[in-house]
């Protein structure tokens, strides 16, 4: 469900935050970007929420119905990619995977 982000590099710049997952295999598909200021991108492309909703499931569907990867930027509030996350999930799209810069390896003592 989490993957790292050096796999996806480009699109809209944003600061993710860091967790403890391992880098997967990427797939084809498409990448939603919210910004510090909440601003919603899929792919490169600034979206409203309300397009957003109308728009996604049909564009995924379009794009072969691979992965959605969704990059939060560190600073933006919980509550917006919850939405996006849960907007996804209405679209029935069931392939979502939240994007994270890999923790530093603690060294043993």
């Amino acid at each position: 469900f989490m993957i790292t982000a050096p796999i996806l590099q480009g699109g809209i710049e944003v600061t993710v935050p860091q967790a403890p997952a391992a880098p997967l295999q990427v797939a084809e598909g498409v990448v939603v970007t919210i910004d510090r200021d909440g601003v919603i991108y899929v792919d490169d492309t600034e979206v409203s929420r309300e397009e957003f909703a109308a728009t996604i499931g049909p564009l995924v569907e379009r794009s072969g119905g691979g992965t959605v990867y969704v990059k939060g930027d560190t600073d933006v509030p919980y509550g917006a990619v919850l939405w996006v996350v849960g907007t996804l999930r209405e679209a029935e799209i069931e392939a979502v995977s939240l994007v994270a810069e890999p923790e530093p390896r603690r060294r043993a003592p």
